[in-house]
């Protein structure tokens, strides 16, 4: 006898089919485009790493500390930095009773209030102080970089040593200049630049900036010194033959073979689960989404492997004469999606992160060389002064014997500017905006904004160390009748 057929149980087995087939099909397939992007993601590592090891052979991390260039003891800087350092009160100096200083014209002396405090301020460290000035004889440093977790930190405490040397070293140069110890003020400016260069070749980009900052201090207050007195040729010929030297070092290129090394072994440790990113940033583990931890290892592979490529092109733009580079660095901008910042795909969101650090690192190299190149100038033109008793008209005309071959504008093809001008001297580069815009020199804060140039005055003899500016009279100082016009009679 026959019987019905089950129509209910084949209904189910048929939706039961219908979800299972589509589930097994989206799994094979992720599998299949997982398999298929991993292997092209290692292709691309490989490439990028092959592309290293072509053109720096040295560039991992072990190898890069390993070979940094030796700096015998008695000739290092650094422990000397660490030293005085380690004197200077951890207050000092309190920034209130010195916000005046950087107010005052170049060419002009100091209130006697701004003088009092710093030799009040200068008396609290006269011990590290007197180690400072020995700096001017080191011109070579080295400290020992650390590694901390896993090479994700370095210990980098001598950075602020360097700065807390280099500052203690201004106020001296300042007082030197008030007190028309010129020769002085120009060895303190020495011993400035060397705090900088005790950093030497460090390979990280936090370390060359810092060095890039404390020479663009010693910079800035050679123009005050050059402003207050007339050094003699024997200490004038020194520094520039120091800051000819320091333009010469190639910052940029040691800090982005560090970062991209860095950024290697940090990346394959969190590939390799070495290391967790929450235990590189300090946070829960919560944080990171449960559905990303399987694709954790492809996505850094893959940020692995586009910040190699991101690095590799910028290394080979640094390695580029500085002449040469403008054009090459806005090629690689371009290449390196710095305008995409803000669609950054998982597979490229860390490297793009460093691109504009690296772009503002390449700014920040560009600026401090064109401001050695003038700074070269500016001491090589008061050399000329001093020797043949006038200013040259312009680049061309300084004497040979001190400045052999005149440096080019960074920014431009042609050589720096030298401008007559009705106090001195005007000597520039046209600044990022690539426009001449006439000696028209501003303060670190606008250099970026257009309608400036990078540069440096001198000064007439006749023009320096002119009165301390008189107080700033607040508004209507002289008026005695409330509504009173103030116009002069």
């Amino acid at each position: 006898m026959k019987t019905a057929p089950d129509r209910p149980r084949k209904k189910r087995r048929l939706w039961l089919w219908l979800i299972v087939v589509p589930i097994l099909v989206l799994v094979t397939a992720s599998a299949g485009a997982a398999v298929y992007f991993k292997r092209q993601i290692d292709r691309q590592l490989t490439r990028a790493i092959a592309e290293a090891d072509r053109d720096d052979p040295n560039w991992r991390l072990p190898d890069l500390l390993a070979h940094r260039t030796p700096v015998p003891d008695p000739e290092n800087s650094g422990p000397l930095v660490l030293s005085i350092a380690a004197e200077i009160p951890a207050s000092w100096p309190p920034s209130d009773r010195i916000a005046g200083l950087s107010t005052v014209p170049p060419n002009a002396l100091l209130t006697d209030d701004l003088t009092s405090d710093l030799c009040k301020e200068l008396a609290k460290v006269i011990r590290p102080l007197a180690q400072a000035r020995r700096l001017v004889d080191r011109p070579k440093g080295r400290y020992e970089v650390t590694l901390e977790n896993d090479a994700i930190e370095f210990s980098l405490k001598h950075l602020q040593a360097a700065r807390a040397a280099s500052r203690l070293i201004q106020f001296d140069a300042l007082l030197r200049a008030q007190e028309g110890d010129a020769d002085g003020a120009i060895t303190s400016i020495h011993a400035i630049l060397n705090a900088g260069r005790s950093i030497g070749d460090e390979p990280l980009l936090i370390s060359q900036l810092i060095r890039i900052a404390i020479v663009g201090e010693a910079l800035q207050n050679l123009e005050r010194v050059l402003a207050q007195g007339e050094p003699s040729e024997d200490v004038l010929a020194r520094l520039q033959s120091l800051l000819d030297d320091e333009a010469r070092q190639p910052r940029l290129l040691w800090g982005l073979r560090g970062e991209r090394a860095n950024a290697h072994v940090m990346l394959e440790n969190f590939a390799t689960g070495r290391v967790s990113v929450a235990e590189a940033s300090g946070m829960s583990d919560a944080v990171a989404p449960a559905w990303l931890t399987p694709f954790a290892p492809m996505i850094f592979r893959a940020n692995q492997a586009t910040i190699l490529h991101v690095y590799n092109d910028a290394i080979t733009v640094a390695r580029k004469p500085i002449d040469e580079q403008p054009s090459a660095w806005r090629a690689w901008e371009a290449s390196s999606s710095l305008p995409g910042l803000k669609k950054a795909k998982l597979t490229e969101v860390i490297a793009r992160l460093t691109v504009p650090s690296t772009a503002g690192a390449g700014q920040a190299e560009f600026r401090i060389h064109a401001m050695l190149r003038a700074a070269t100038v500016l001491v090589a033109c008061e050399r000329h002064r001093r020797s043949h008793g006038q200013w040259p008209g312009s680049i061309a005309e300084i004497d040979p014997k001190i400045l052999p071959e005149p440096p080019r504008d960074p920014y431009g093809s042609e050589p720096l500017r030298v401008m007559p001008t009705e106090f001195g001297l005007v000597i520039y580069a046209i600044g990022p905006d690539r426009v001449d815009n006439g000696g028209a020199v501003t303060d670190l804060k606008h250099y970026l904004e257009p309608g400036h140039d990078l540069g440096y005055r001198a000064w007439h003899v006749s023009l320096r160390r002119q009165p301390a500016p008189l107080p700033e009279w607040p508004e209507n100082v002289f008026q005695t009748v409330p509504g009173e016009s103030e116009a002069i009679p």
